[in-house]
């Protein structure tokens, strides 16, 4: 395992929504499911997203790879350089306090260039990681690059849910920098319109990719939506088998 770390302070957000038919436990226009996602397991969606989640009392799903954790210098790429990623004991936190852990696959890999066999072996390596380092039995997933298929034309949500994972999401509407609570909560508000699954997808927080300039929205966005009737907040696996046992 690698070396525990002091969390530090940071900011947050990215946004994305699933319209899907015959989603909600009600099924009714006038009703929405929400979903928030965290990608990557960085450090300060542990530092500022999560304590805001707690003090809302509201869930999360939170999108782990496992190569990642506890890396110090975490992501190299040019829109993530150098972003620091939670460490085990933060994930173990998490999970002890009502938010979901799901995968992200083990090494954040192009899976649109892999076959089947090097898609499973990345998929079935974080779940092995997550177990034996949180003690989690992961049950969501969302494929890395949003990736829809592998080279050889495997159909990585169908591989996913073969694999006993709630499987991953289809679309996403990118909404960070300058988001704002009044945006969000108009999306919420036209979801429960058309009855629809809403999910806000979330990466950097105070640096790195889509990172918020004012991480305080999302706090005032999520007052907010608590208070809503007709609006009903669940983890992304919970609200994946409402939207499964509905299309049946």
């Amino acid at each position: 395992m690698k070396k525990e770390r002091t969390p530090i302070h940071g900011k947050i957000p990215s946004l994305g929504i699933l319209s899907l038919a015959c989603i909600l436990a009600a099924a009714a226009a006038g009703e929405c499911v929400v979903s928030y996602t965290f990608d990557d397991g960085l450090e300060d969606q542990y530092t500022i997203a999560y304590p805001m989640f707690r003090e809302a009392g509201l869930p999360a799903t939170f999108f782990i790879i496992g190569s990642k954790v506890g890396d110090p210098n975490g992501f190299r790429s040019k829109a993530e350089k150098h972003t620091p990623v939670m460490t085990w004991r933060m994930i173990r936190d998490m999970a002890a306090n009502g938010m979901e852990i799901g995968s992200h696959g083990w090494a954040h890999a192009r899976y649109q260039n892999m076959d089947r066999e090097e898609i499973l072996d990345d998929i079935r390596k974080n779940q092995k990681e997550l177990k034996e380092n949180a003690g989690i039995d992961c049950t969501s997933f969302a494929s890395p690059y949003n990736a829809k298929r592998g080279k050889d034309g495997t159909d990585i949500l169908a591989l996913v849910k073969e694999e006993g994972l709630s499987g991953c999401r289809p679309h996403q509407k990118a909404a960070g920098g300058g988001m704002t609570a009044e945006k969000m909560n108009e999306m919420v508000e036209k979801a429960k319109a058309k009855g629809d699954w809403l999910i806000f997808m979330t990466h950097g927080m105070s640096r790195g990719y889509d990172a918020w300039q004012n991480p305080d929205e999302l706090r005032r966005h999520l007052e907010w939506v608590k208070g809503q009737e007709g609006v009903k907040v669940l983890n992304f696996s919970e609200a994946a088998r409402i939207s499964q046992n509905r299309g049946r």
